[in-house]
């Protein structure tokens, strides 16, 4: 039972807000947030960050948008909505950013009443405020956490093109805005971070881990942890792993990281794909990229030691896996993908996690082909480790176009899955038929650009970057090897 303040007011609090009117929120690149009322989808309210309105939105406008007037990106940022509590309170809050937008902006809203939206607070990279500066252009998720007992946080990658040209994790305070920093020492620019939780009694959490463009991997300590629960909102970042091709060449950490715990040794992982999708010139970009699984604290350093930058710090420290098959398919069957399997995988002990490059094994004689393919979005720890990957085509970043894989690995070993997940010939049922040498599927292919997958039952909804969109089946629930727990429903009495 999590005790720490607003706890016994919770229930009572959950109980209220069960009757509120459901609503959808979506940010839009006319530059304003939008709400809409769930049910009957009329709008209810919309926000314009002051920041977007001095950031060229007049140029919408014109007739020539679009053509000799360029597009630009006004207010296309993730959004995050949680409960939080403070003011004596628990509300509801909705964070967003401006994006890829050059308002370099960042909002909070209480959306504890959806018919009284308030405004809580806007911070961007002009206003002049203390360490505004270091906020750049943040295409990641926002992170709501509580970083000490009643102190409620938003945590960001401070992005890219920042004045103050340092990757930077962001901690704003949720009902403020005051904005601290936590400082690298590298120059490009801070991915969405993966937050971590110490001890699930207290609802503190104590570390987060993120990538920056070059390839670095950072831990930033959030709070001690100790019996005093010390909150450290300006803590320097330590450089923990360097993700870098065979050829020792850096490869850019974009997307945000995942996180989880090995159920088996108790370690702490964390999961990332490496590649760049920001910019036209990223779209011709040819290098090798990579699939990562890291340990970040380990319960036995000898047999399973974690990345700390210095001993274990880069791919040497790693156990490597490979895409071992691939299948074209047909009219009535996606294509299909192998990676290692745990029988021919080489052993993890002594190792620090493992690596797959994302190379496809249809060369001459098997040998691995460069085709860009990356890793831009977060990946989906949901029992099997879920990773989207993309392979660009098109010289035009306004006419998106390519191809991809859904992959599916066991996340703390990195080989391929052990039963069947996906339906590969489109029977409706997920067996026998849908292996691939006699082995499950490791990854479905798409010739489409993919993004990342919703899982409703079995099915496995893909919206793609041409604005078509597929369902797949899928076995329910993804299970790595042993029974575990996948859902539960907690009753609260007033």
């Amino acid at each position: 039972m999590q005790t720490f303040t607003g706890t016994a007011s919770y229930g009572t609090f959950a109980v209220d807000q069960a009757s509120r009117s459901p609503s959808v929120y979506v940010a839009a690149n006319d530059g304003f947030l939008h709400a809409f009322d769930a049910g009957s989808g009329l709008e209810t309210y919309a926000y314009l960050p002051g920041a977007v309105i001095t950031s060229g939105l007049k140029d919408l406008a014109n007739p020539a948008y679009g053509d000799t007037v360029s597009h630009e990106y006004f207010n296309d940022g993730e959004l995050t909505v949680a409960d939080a509590y403070f003011g004596s309170a628990w509300h509801t809050v909705l964070v967003g950013s401006t994006g890829k937008g050059t308002a370099k902006s960042v909002y909070a809203l209480d959306v504890t009443d959806p018919t009284n939206i308030q405004f809580l607070w806007e911070r961007s990279a002009g206003d002049g405020k203390t360490n505004s500066n270091y906020i750049g252009q943040m295409t990641g998720k926002p992170v709501i956490a509580q970083t000490a007992d009643g102190v409620w946080s938003v945590l960001m990658g401070n992005g890219y093109n920042s004045a103050a040209g340092k990757a930077a994790l962001l901690q704003f305070g949720l009902s403020d805005g005051t904005l601290d920093v936590h400082q690298t020492t590298d120059t490009t620019g801070l991915a969405a971070p993966a937050v971590w939780i110490g001890t699930l009694a207290n609802g503190i959490s104590t570390v987060a881990y993120a990538g920056d463009a070059d390839g670095n991997v950072w831990s930033f300590t959030l709070n001690t942890g100790s019996t005093t629960a010390t909150a450290t909102p300006s803590s320097s970042g330590v450089k923990l792993f360097t993700a870098t091709d065979s050829s020792n060449n850096a490869q850019p950490i974009t997307a945000g990281m995942s996180i989880g715990k090995d159920p088996q040794s108790g370690n702490v992982w964390i999961f990332f794909g490496t590649g760049k999708y920001l910019s036209r010139d990223d779209l011709a970009d040819m290098s090798t990229q990579t699939w990562y699984g890291l340990i970040v604290s380990s319960t036995d350093s000898t047999n399973h030691p974690a990345v700390d930058g210095t001993t274990h710090k880069d791919r040497s420290a790693l156990a490597q896996r490979s895409i071992t098959s691939e299948t074209a398919g047909d009219a009535n069957t996606l294509p299909g993908r192998t990676v290692t399997t745990l029988t021919d995988a080489s052993n993890i002990t002594g190792k620090a996690g493992w690596y797959i490059d994302l190379l496809s094994p249809t060369g001459v004689d098997g040998a691995a082909v460069q085709q860009g393919e990356r890793i831009v979005t977060p990946n989906v720890l949901n029992g099997l480790l879920i990773g989207t990957t993309r392979i660009p085509k098109a010289a035009d970043a306004c006419n998106p176009s390519g191809k991809g894989w859904i992959m599916a690995i066991d996340p703390f070993t990195g080989t391929n899955p052990s039963a069947v997940f996906f339906d590969l010939n489109g029977s409706g049922n997920v067996d026998t038929g849908d292996l691939i040498n006699d082995k499950p599927a490791a990854g479905i292919g798409f010739a489409s650009l993919p993004n990342n997958p919703i899982f409703v039952g079995s099915h496995m909804l893909v919206s793609f970057d041409n604005g078509t969109n597929t369902s797949v089946n899928t076995f329910s629930p993804p299970t790595v090897s042993a029974l575990q727990r996948v859902s539960w429903r907690e009753l609260i009495s007033p």
